[in-house]
């Protein structure tokens, strides 16, 4: 059976603009912040992990790699689409073009 894991990527911390700076978007903050992450038993053991990452779904995909046959990542142009791919390396950067495309604008299939 197949075991879908839905993600939402978010915007980060958001710095607000100040109130005089007119029609102005709020700025990003910079990154995620790094956590580590671990599933434990019952017992309160840990059963795998930790894994330090600023991604809760990253975390995920390396404590229970056999877990999900399918991963979607939802977010909007404001998301941190380039944190992720940093994150994920060359596979991260090949996706993020796939996604945004070189007009920052979906280019993949919708399911």
């Amino acid at each position: 059976m197949a075991h879908h894991l839905v993600l939402f990527l978010g915007t980060g911390a958001l710095r607000p603009a100040p109130a005089d700076a007119g029609p102005v978007a709020d700025a990003r903050e910079g990154a995620y912040r790094l956590t580590r992450y671990a599933f434990a038993g019952a017992d309160g053991q840990f059963v795998s992990g930790p894994v330090e990452t600023p991604f809760v779904g990253e975390a995920i995909l390396d404590l229970a790699p056999d877990r999900f046959s399918h991963v979607h990542i939802f977010g909007t142009a404001d998301s941190m689409w380039d944190a992720l791919a940093e994150s994920t390396g060359d596979a991260g950067v090949e996706l993020a073009v796939e996604i945004m495309g070189s007009d920052n604008q979906w280019n993949g299939p919708v399911r």
